[in-house]
């Protein structure tokens, strides 16, 4: 009899040991499960963005009382151009707390759902249960349009590049397939010690988690442009999530531009004249033309055609005595019986005798 209850009080204490742990267990599955933070995906694409952004949160309800894990990255390390992260959901956000074990995500690029996904194991790592939690992510705007605003793209005759296109102010204005319109500034700036210059939104320099410029690239196809071409095609660059690029051709008009690399000296005068001289041009030119005005601002300016590279002066006639008169030049192209001109040089002055 002494045995048997000796026994029971055994088995007794042994239950009452263990239903703590069993408590214990029961209360550590989480009811349910949210999340706090943006979450983007790229059309096409099965890479979701945002899951794991420094301040993203997954609460964690444990018999109705939130525990909040955010994420937090605590190391980088360089690798090439980019960098490895390191990060977890820390309690809180401290990373000297406990951080969330077990998370897992599915993600379904059709719908954009992101399925957040709990998971509890016993002591032989058999699962336990799935805690699960749908969350609708959006998908990037796709740029649809683009349009550029700013100083006139110019190119010379065999040049392979576009002149102004990374001008401080030009604007690219971008229409999104969401009806989201996005303006984008050009501006110089110095990195490393060097001059650089590209499009950021509304002209705001902003680094980003990496130390990079959060900025879009423009770029065009490395051509040669036939002389008289009025426009051509540029291409918007947008970076997303998960290295992904979105891009979409424009059309921009173009100036033909021929070089002005000449020196204009300072006019020799004569009575009632004056004599224009100026070095001869580099490039492919096929003469000057010379313009004069009693006007600084060339108002009622009167010119003269010089053909012929080699010529680098000519007299100026039957003009008024004793007057200050405003001298420059400019170079010239013909294609196709048309003339090309290149922009003036800076002026000088002379009096007539």
């Amino acid at each position: 009899m002494k045995k048997r209850f000796i026994a029971l009080l055994m088995a007794l204490a042994m239950v009452l040991a263990y239903m703590p742990a069993m408590a214990f267990a029961e209360d550590a599955v989480a009811d349910g499960i949210s999340y706090k933070g943006e979450l983007h995906y790229v059309k096409g694409s099965d890479y979701v963005n945002g899951l794991y952004e420094e301040g993203s949160t997954i609460t964690v309800t444990y018999g109705g009382v939130d525990k909040n894990y955010i994420y937090k990255i605590y190391q980088r390390e360089p690798v090439g151009d980019g960098y490895n992260e390191y990060g977890e959901f820390f309690l809180n956000g401290d990373v000297k707390s406990e951080y969330l074990e077990n998370f897992n995500y599915g993600f379904d690029p059709q719908s954009g759902i992101v399925t957040l996904i709990l998971s509890y194991y016993d002591d032989e790592g058999n699962k336990i249960k799935d805690v699960t939690k749908a969350v609708q992510a959006e998908p990037y705007p796709v740029p649809k349009s683009v349009k550029y605003t700013g100083a006139d793209l110019r190119y010379e005759h065999n040049d392979d590049y576009i002149e102004n296109l990374f001008k401080a102010g030009n604007k690219l204005t971008v229409t999104y397939d969401n009806g989201t319109v996005r303006t984008y500034i050009c501006k110089n700036f110095t990195e490393n010690g060097e001059p650089a210059a590209e499009y950021f939104l509304d002209g705001k320099i902003v680094k980003n988690s990496y130390g990079e410029y959060d900025y879009v690239r423009v770029a065009q196809k490395w051509v040669k442009r036939p002389l008289g071409t009025k426009s051509t095609v540029l291409t918007y660059e947008e970076y997303v999530g998960g290295g992904d690029s979105y891009t979409v051709n424009f059309t921009v008009p173009l100036k033909y531009y021929i070089g002005n690399d000449i020196v204009v000296k300072k006019p020799v005068a004569a009575k009632k004249a004056f004599t224009a001289k100026w070095s001869k041009a580099n490039g492919t030119v096929h003469g000057y033309q010379v313009q004069y005005s009693t006007s600084k601002s060339f108002k009622s300016a009167k010119s003269k055609l010089v053909a012929g590279k080699k010529k680098t002066s000519v007299k100026i006639s039957n003009l008024k005595a004793k007057k200050k008169y405003y001298v420059r030049v400019r170079t010239y192209r013909t294609y196709n019986k048309k003339k090309y001109y290149s922009e003036w040089s800076a002026a000088k002055t002379v009096k007539t005798k």
